[in-house]
């Protein structure tokens, strides 16, 4: 019994998801918070077109003290975005508590490959969560969690990975 009980608890501790959160990435500079969003924003305004546009408002000098802030010289500028934490498209503000450098390149291992999970693949998300948001199928509340915890995760199951 004894035998059976220890055989069980190794093969189910070996078939338990493996943690896809965030906190997998290796950024260097990872958000120091969960980022910040325009209060009272409702579907309405984020689904308008143009929505984006008419509240982006990050100028030079933000950008230069969101790298200067987390530590990144001017050589290495071009190897980021300065991203939201939080989306504009998802409710997220300009606030510098909602954005970090953001890599282009960075890389998790995954399955023994090494997988690019940068900018252009939380864009990918991005773009998902805001039109599930915009057909009434999620709240954005439950876009800013999954994109502030858990963007990987729900990156790899819309590829089909997980």
């Amino acid at each position: 019994m004894k035998i059976f009980l220890f055989t069980f608890l190794v093969l189910a501790s070996s078939l338990m998801a493996k943690d896809y959160s965030n906190k997998t990435l290796v950024y260097p500079y990872y958000p120091r918070s969960g980022g910040e969003s325009y209060h009272n924003i409702s579907n309405e305004d984020i689904c308008k077109v143009g929505y984006t546009k008419k509240v982006r408002k990050v100028s030079l000098a933000t950008r230069r003290l969101v790298f200067k802030r987390y530590g990144i010289t001017q050589g290495h500028f071009k190897e980021y975005e300065v991203d939201h934490i939080l989306s504009l498209a998802l409710g997220g503000n300009n606030s510098i508590n909602n954005l970090f450098p953001q890599p282009y390149e960075n890389y998790m291992s995954f399955n023994g490959k090494a997988l690019r999970m940068g900018a252009r693949e939380k864009d990918v998300v991005e773009t998902n969560l805001y039109r599930r948001i915009c057909h009434g199928e999620i709240s954005i509340k439950e876009a800013q969690e999954i994109i502030s915890t858990n963007w990987v995760g729900y990156y790899l199951k819309l590829k089909g990975k997980i």
